[in-house]
């Protein structure tokens, strides 16, 4: 568990140190992540050819750029278009706007995430 604290840690750091953004959405790229290699090996795992040990770590691999591809998208969707050149050169108004930006992306993500999987919960209940 540490290490995935530690993770989350460095990923933060580099956004803002590289990039200058302010990310609450960290975490929930991370979940994308996750269900990501969830739903591939659910799909893929009941098949003799993917059945084994190594599968799982292949579809890990296949979980970054994914997200990556994803968090491209919202950069140039919504960040970019939230923060252009003229926030850039005001740090504080970037930063708030980006702040409420990323805190709203994240809401957005978990509230989707708990609908979906309490949707498929009702679904496969049934």
């Amino acid at each position: 568990m540490g290490s995935m604290y530690g993770l989350m840690c460095v990923g933060l750091t580099i956004i803002f140190g590289v990039m200058r953004v302010i990310n609450f959405a960290q975490g929930e790229f991370m979940m994308l992540g996750v269900y990501f290699t969830y739903f591939c090996f659910a799909w893929f795992g009941t098949w003799v050819f993917f059945d084994g040990l190594w599968f799982p770590f292949v579809l890990v691999l296949l979980a970054g750029p994914a997200v990556f591809l994803f968090g491209i998208v919202m950069h140039r969707v919504l960040v970019n278009a939230m923060t252009g050149r003229k926030a850039t050169q005001l740090e504080a108004r970037g930063h708030y706007a980006q702040l409420v930006l990323t805190l709203g992306i994240a809401l957005v993500l978990q509230n989707g995430g708990a609908v979906y999987f309490w949707l498929h919960a009702c679904i496969s209940c049934q």
